[in-house]
């Protein structure tokens, strides 16, 4: 482990969705980089506990396999935990160095200094093209991998009510169109479900 880089991903209090996207836009960022990526998700999310869940201690770990076998969450040593407890990374500035070898970060990857190095995914009103499309697919299959109690479950689900029928995926926003703290004009009172169903 002496000399391998880290690219530590942090959390942001968004939805799931939103930390599932920031980490597959830092990955792209981290290997250009030369450094291992690591998701430390913890308590400055909403999906966070403080008791394990399903014998992880992290958010991302909860439900997915560390993106690098040999590097999980539980090998961040103590003093870098506790280095980004006291100084979390601004998801306003694309992160620092918390040390030589490791790198700790919040942003979605779309500082313009990041360009050709983290994958830009439109997140506003625009749709993604192809290229990001295939680019993004290539980090999912690679690096994203549900554990077996997820796949279980969604592997049970589609059996039951998808398996045979055409079906076209939504994502329905639902915490921030519902929060007072929404700044955002486009999705204030947005959460309408008959228009989803009209349109």
């Amino acid at each position: 482990m002496q000399n391998v880089s880290f690219h530590l991903i942090c959390e942001r209090d968004v939805g799931l969705f939103s930390l599932v996207q920031q980490v597959i836009a830092n990955i792209p960022w981290a290997l250009c980089e030369s450094r291992t990526p690591i998701v430390y998700f913890c308590n400055k999310t909403c999906y966070w506990t403080p008791h394990r869940y399903r014998g992880r201690s992290t958010v991302w770990e909860y439900y997915f396999q560390p993106l690098v076998a040999e590097y999980p969450a539980s090998s961040i040593s103590p003093q870098i935990r506790r280095v980004i407890s006291e100084n979390h990374p601004s998801p306003f500035e694309v992160g620092y160095f918390i040390d030589e070898r490791t790198f700790a970060s919040t942003h979605f990857g779309d500082h313009p200094v990041l360009e050709g190095k983290a994958l830009s995914i439109p997140y506003l009103l625009d749709d993604p093209d192809d290229d990001v499309r295939q680019k993004a697919c290539s980090v999912i299959c690679r690096f994203v991998r549900p554990r077996e109690y997820v796949q279980r479950k969604v592997d049970k689900f589609f059996r039951q009510h998808m398996k045979g029928h055409y079906v076209i995926g939504l994502h329905v926003r639902g915490t921030d169109a519902t929060s007072k703290k929404e700044i955002r004009p486009h999705r204030q009172g947005s959460l309408k479900l008959s228009r989803y169903g009209r349109k």
